[in-house]
């Protein structure tokens, strides 16, 4: 069973293996073999914008195409407009929030001139629900702070410490001397991390809730590295108008051929280049980045290797203590729509009926959507090969690392020029350096 996330409108009063590093793919006995490239060298995606920072700041000749098997770029970060009328505001239906430790994202929001929304809420409650009854509630100010810390101890004060001190380790990812990796075991070493990833959340953390809502799972199964980035999630923030727009930019400043609605059928190695075919073309590639989950793709991998490719799994099932299924994850009031309708996001493990939502809302649902996806992978501890978290800003973080790997082995070059071996060439760094922005 898939992620089920449910829109509704309610009234108010309701209210590339060996790439040169390792992945591969493609065949059709029906498209003519491409002949090895000559001059340019081209690139296939199935990173394109840290590819071209390089071309721009060190004249590296070399050509990209896109492949996206849908008709728009950004995956899950996708909006739906209710009632589909465009003259309303958009929702999101995917990934929903960044973060200003998220500098990837911040950073091109700025650089693209798109307008960040504030999802922070000054009269916001938190509070502690035991399935039936509120059994605790604090707001922002100091009374409720001291509230919280009678009730508690110093069990908040910690969670925060813990996450305050991932995140500075996080932030290694944007500094001049920042990690490179093959490998999610070698990453989280270099940060210093590795430790959260072989323990459970339940361990560590006593969030359960933030665990669910972000990631769709529970601390008694899931790694602490991700519950503690569940927690960290103050200063939520999103574009006006949908995040997707953040990756449409990249793809318009990157300079790359993008084919849209353009299924990949398989990728082959023939030792000296790559052979990406579609139902109708087939092309060769110096080098391939395959930038899609492997085993639900559908993209047929020709070469030595692409057995040894494990299989990751997705969140498909979360029960409660006593073994039943929790009706949903989540539900959030997502803003009006219009005068007197606003837009509810309900995320759970099954589909919602008709009949459910109707009773929940008191049969005031004027709109519905919905739309199921494998949207996280399972975070568990000790897996044979670990999940990091999965976020838009991790996504672009690995994207940059992928491009540095093929950059060194294939032109001998980085995104900032010199080879991975050289010593970085800023040693000292300002708060606000971002690595493969200002290089």
């Amino acid at each position: 069973m898939r992620t089920s996330c449910a829109l509704l409108v309610l009234p108010l009063a309701c209210s590339a293996f060996q790439l040169p590093f390792k992945v591969p793919f493609l065949s059709s006995n029906s498209v003519v073999e491409p002949e090895p490239p000559t001059g340019t060298p081209r690139i296939a995606i199935i990173a394109a914008f840290w590819i071209a920072a390089t071309k721009e700041r060190f004249g590296l000749d070399v050509e990209v195409d896109v492949y996206e098997k849908e008709s728009y770029v950004g995956g899950r970060s996708t909006i739906v407009y209710p009632y589909n009328d465009t003259t309303l505001p958009p929702v999101e239906l995917g990934g929903s929030i960044f973060v200003k430790a998220n500098k990837n994202m911040w950073r091109a929001s700025e650089e693209f001139n798109l307008t960040r929304r504030n999802f922070d809420d000054p009269n916001s409650t938190m509070g502690v629900w035991d399935g039936s009854s509120m059994l605790f509630s604090v707001g922002d100010g100091w009374w409720e702070n001291a509230k919280m810390l009678w009730r508690f101890g110093m069990a908040p004060l910690k969670a925060k410490w813990i996450t305050d001190n991932m995140i500075s380790k996080y932030l290694r990812l944007y500094a001049p001397d920042t990690p490179r990796w093959e490998d999610v075991k070698d990453l989280t070493s270099q940060l210093g991390v590795a430790d959260l990833l072989e323990q459970t959340a339940q361990a560590s953390l006593k969030r359960k809730a933030s665990t669910r809502v972000n990631y769709g799972q529970n601390i008694d199964d899931m790694h602490a590295f991700g519950a503690t980035c569940s927690i960290a999630t103050s200063g939520a923030t999103g574009i006006e108008g949908g995040n997707y727009q953040i990756f449409e930019h990249f793809l318009k400043h990157s300079g790359a051929n993008v084919y849209l609605n353009t299924p990949v059928v398989s990728i082959s190695d023939s030792h000296t280049f790559w052979t990406v075919r579609t139902a109708g073309t087939a092309k060769a590639y110096k080098a391939v980045i395959f930038a899609t989950s492997f085993h639900s793709s559908g993209i047929t991998l020709n070469a030595p290797n692409a057995a040894e490719v494990p299989e990751v799994p997705y969140y498909s099932l979360m029960r409660r203590h006593n073994g039943t299924v929790p009706e949903f994850n989540s539900l959030a009031y997502h803003g009006a729509i219009r005068d007197g309708e606003w837009v509810v996001k309900i995320f759970s493990q099954q589909e919602l009926s008709d009949e459910w939502l109707s009773d929940i809302f008191i049969g005031q649902v004027g709109w519905v959507h919905r739309k199921e996806w494998d949207a996280y992978p399972r975070l568990l501890p000790n897996s044979p090969m670990p999940q990091f978290i999965s976020t838009m800003e991790t996504e672009t973080v690995a994207a940059r690392n992928v491009v540095d790997l093929l950059l060194n082995d294939a032109f001998g070059l980085s995104i900032c020029g010199h080879r991975l071996s050289a010593p970085a060439s800023r040693a000292a760094q300002d708060p606000n350096f971002v690595y493969g922005w200002d290089c």
